[in-house]
């Protein structure tokens, strides 16, 4: 089953940490995004592979979903060891 890691914040993307295929654990920090000049990290609320990534570095909020956030990447459980406990 897929999941959607979506922004905290509308905003400008600044950095994105993870690439499709890549696992991802809980907390873990996947992008950063700039809102009224302030750095907001992204956290991964799940764990799993990457599947895609939904946005680019110099994306806006805005264009890519509904506020408060955005989709930043879509991830599928992976392994046991990297699934929520």
């Amino acid at each position: 089953m897929s999941r959607e890691v979506r922004s905290p914040a509308v905003g400008r993307v600044i950095e994105i940490m993870v690439r499709p295929g890549d696992a991802v654990t809980v907390g873990q920090e996947i992008a950063i995004v700039e809102s009224m000049k302030v750095e907001i990290p992204v956290l991964a609320e799940t764990a799993g592979i990457v599947e895609r990534v939904a946005v680019d570095p110099g994306d806006a909020g805005a264009i890519r979903g509904p506020p408060p956030g955005f989709v930043v990447l879509t991830t599928e459980h992976g392994p046991a060891d990297i699934r929520d406990s």
